[in-house]
């Protein structure tokens, strides 16, 4: 078979109709060249980056200040645990100095009754020692206070303070008007310094065990403090 066979002459259908796509406008594809609407674009498209530069700045600052107060709340906390720490431990410090406070001020007032109670012992007897009927005149004088004018009062004294004793009763009996009915007798069983006086409706006792407990009473109120 030669080309020539393949070739076939075909006639040309001249009433064929071709269709196209419809064409966009060319409107559509030509450049803006008119000033007043390109000067209107851009002046949107300026606002529009301003918008958005404000809308950026805007974020950045309410970003910025969410941050700032997270760290400051974060920052409070922490401070407030370790001033509540610091509290406790001085409390804690507090408390152990009240306590450890009270133990040596009941320790001290307890030394400083014991002292005050040794030093009116030591007063006392060395009172005793230098005037022996000095505890005695005193004694006198108080009774004669509490009875009346004219009541007879014994004396009973050691017998190395008879002659005191009646030195001291004169002197008495002459700075007072009304008659002093003092009798003094001797009474071996009694130490220098004590005596007893006695009267119709009363009497005393002068002695070491007295003046102790004198000393006791005055210090009895301090005593009790120490002891709660």
């Amino acid at each position: 078979m030669t080309m020539q066979d393949d070739l076939q002459v075909r006639p040309f259908d001249f009433d064929r109709t071709f269709s196209f796509p419809p064409r966009e406008s060319a409107r559509q594809y030509r450049r803006k060249t008119d000033a007043a609407e390109l000067a209107r674009e851009a002046e949107a498209l300026r606002g529009q980056i301003a918008r958005l530069q404000q809308n950026h700045e805007e974020e950045l600052a309410r970003t910025r200040t969410e941050a700032f107060e997270a760290g400051c709340n974060h920052a409070h906390e922490e401070r407030e645990e370790a001033i509540l720490s610091a509290v406790d431990a001085v409390q804690a410090s507090l408390d152990e100095f009240s306590e450890r406070y009270g133990e040596l001020r009941a320790q001290a007032e307890a030394d400083a009754v014991e002292v005050a109670l040794v030093a009116a012992e030591t007063l006392a007897g060395r009172a005793i020692a230098e005037e022996p009927g000095g505890a005695v005149d005193e004694a006198i004088g108080r009774a004669l206070s509490q009875v009346a004018r004219g009541q007879e009062i014994e004396v009973r004294v050691h017998p190395e303070l008879v002659e005191e004793i009646e030195a001291r009763i004169a002197q008495r009996q002459s700075e007072d008007r009304r008659r002093l009915a003092l009798i003094v007798s001797a009474d071996a069983g009694l130490a220098p310094g004590d005596a007893v006086l006695k009267w119709d409706r009363g009497g005393v006792n002068v002695d070491a065990q007295s003046r102790r407990q004198a000393v006791l009473d005055e210090l009895a109120p301090l005593m009790a403090q120490t002891a709660d």
